[in-house]
């Protein structure tokens, strides 16, 4: 979804009490950049929607007293709820400042389709505020972040490894059940909101690529996602690398692709299979054991193991060299879930990136690896629902389709 300028300034103003309150007027023109006169309107027409509060500070000598602005965090609550990997569904409710009011949690039983995670996930969210004791007319948006395809324009999922491949409402279905306006997102895209919301450093512009049992990128541009036209997130791990006769076959049905050469399921060379059933809990047990063992056995010296970290970095570097001379980042945060997988991949990977990026892109960017930020699965979800909320997008169900 394309948003105009007036509704892109207020967010940004939003965003930016958010990260500095209390704050006046004048600081915030300085912080975003805005004139004085569309800050008044933006503050003016958010204090009047009870989204801001105004506090009126003692000058400490004659002057007039000082007025700040605060995010006023009981106007609302953002129900944000991810899924993680090998089966637990987590439901984390925040004040519109973003912290945390209540969390609930339930293991996911496993599925057969799109449809049936819509349903169980809808009767999980249910269950959740029920037992958050808190009023249903309060909670603005609901925001669920898969490890799937998504369409967030219209709130469908299309590809949930290892479901089958679908064209499923998940939004819509929801949103029925709860009475509430749904919006479903890809974890990477909610991933690169958790840093852009709750980093220590946050920036505007930047490509996030994540690098665990999957690989998977996101793009910030002007302080929000940036997708395709169909609204559909970037998949980087079926990005082609390998195109020679022994390239290996990927859940999504092709061959070469990057996740058969640079993830935790390369390392340890173990891909799942989409067409055969799957004990995922147990089989990502497995990948995570074997995963561990042979990153310190390649710490350690061993060849063997240190190839395999080798081999995904070259190919990571190669793929990121594409990324770069067609995206020009600036800055590219690579983030794995394992502090050693960082350090192993780093040399290989910096080494493939100098040999294969165009010269002019040489050196102008910031390439950063390190692990993952802490709570980033729930700080994700939280930050697509506050960011919805502060767009303007806490209208009713009408429009629970994803469409805002």
């Amino acid at each position: 979804m394309r948003h105009d300028a007036q509704t892109l300034n207020r967010l940004a103003v939003l965003k930016a009490i958010r990260r500095s309150a209390p704050v006046s007027r004048g600081e915030l023109a300085r912080l975003t950049g805005l004139g004085g006169a569309t800050i008044t309107e933006i503050t003016g027409g958010l204090m009047t929607m009870g989204l801001l509060e105004e506090h009126r500070v003692k000058a400490s000598g004659r002057g007039r007293p000082r007025s700040e602005l605060v995010i006023n965090a009981r106007a609302g609550v953002a129900l944000a709820a991810h899924i993680v990997p090998g089966g637990e569904f987590v439901a984390t409710f925040v004040d519109l400042g973003g912290e945390i009011l209540h969390s609930f949690s339930r293991p996911m039983i496993a599925l057969s389709s799109l449809a049936e995670l819509a349903r169980i996930v809808a009767g999980l969210l249910d269950d959740a505020i029920v037992q958050s004791g808190l009023p249903r007319d309060r909670i603005m948006r609901v925001a669920l972040s898969l490890p799937a395809i998504v369409d967030r324009q219209r709130g469908i999922v299309r590809f949930f490894p290892p479901l089958p491949m679908g064209e499923v409402p998940v939004a819509a279905i929801i949103s029925r059940r709860l009475g509430l306006p749904v919006t479903v997102e890809n974890d990477l895209d909610c991933f690169a909101r958790a840093h852009h919301w709750f980093g220590e450093m946050p920036v505007d512009d930047f490509v996030l690529v994540h690098v665990g049992q999957a690989v998977g990128m996101a793009m910030f541009t002007d302080g929000v996602v940036a997708s395709g036209a169909d609204g559909l997130n970037a998949e980087l791990g079926h990005v082609k690398t390998d195109f020679s006769d022994k390239a290996r076959p990927c859940i999504c049905g092709g061959r070469g692709c990057l996740l058969t050469m640079a993830s935790m399921f390369a390392i340890v060379d173990r891909m799942p299979d989409a067409r055969e059933p799957l004990d995922v809990a147990g089989f990502l047990a497995a990948v995570q054991t074997d995963f561990e063992e042979l990153a310190d056995r390649a710490l350690a010296g061993d060849a063997g193991a240190k190839a395999r970290f080798d081999r995904a970095g070259e190919h990571l570097g190669i793929a990121l060299a594409n990324l770069v001379a067609i995206l020009d980042p600036g800055l590219l945060l690579l983030q794995t879930p394992d502090q050693r997988f960082a350090d192993l991949l780093r040399p290989p990977l910096m080494d493939a990136l100098d040999r294969h990026v165009l010269s002019v892109f040489r050196h102008r960017g910031k390439v950063q690896i390190d692990q993952v930020m802490t709570g980033w699965r729930w700080k994700g979800a939280a930050a697509l629902a506050l960011e919805q909320i502060y767009l303007g997008a806490e209208a009713g169900p009408e429009r629970a389709a994803g469409t805002a």
